[in-house]
């Protein structure tokens, strides 16, 4: 699963939903691209590099203390031999009339029915800084960490 955040040396930052977007097409055109001209950008490009979004699998979706780390140029070591990541895209596409959309007057969070493939997510405890430790990501300042995992 992709994570909604990035690493960044020894920290950990939480991405907003358009981040991978914004950046992508920043790249691509070769200068930044604002939220306001996020919807104007037309067709698929690439993400690279420190773009790339924190992946982490489980061994046991149910267990989160099975989450490793799937280091983007060693996805073999996680997955197993004959896996690779051969690359990701990002493609803007229309959203209906946000915010009044299908998900309700405040849009639909990115990571809906999360839940039901981690449940151990509404569990008591902090269950999602378990899984950020256990796959070797740095946790600190004021990261909500199941927000790593469950956000708008």
């Amino acid at each position: 699963m992709a994570l909604l955040a990035h690493q960044q040396g020894a920290k950990l930052d939480l991405d907003d939903i358009n981040y991978v977007a914004l950046r992508a097409y920043g790249a691509a055109r070769g200068n930044r691209v604002s939220f306001n001209e996020l919807n104007r950008q037309t067709g698929v490009v690439a993400v690279q590099g420190d773009l790339m979004p924190v992946l982490v699998s489980f061994g046991d979706p149910l267990d989160p203390t099975t989450a490793r780390l799937v280091a983007g140029d060693h996805v073999e070591a996680v997955l197993g031999d004959g896996y690779a990541l051969r690359g990701l895209t990002a493609e803007t596409v229309p959203n209906g009339l946000w915010p009044i959309d299908f998900g309700g007057a405040l849009g639909e969070p990115v990571t809906r029915g999360i839940e039901t493939k981690l449940p151990w997510l509404a569990a008591p405890g902090d269950p999602a800084a378990t899984a950020l430790k256990i796959a070797g990501l740095p946790l600190g300042g004021a990261i909500v960490a199941r927000e790593a995992f469950a956000r708008k």
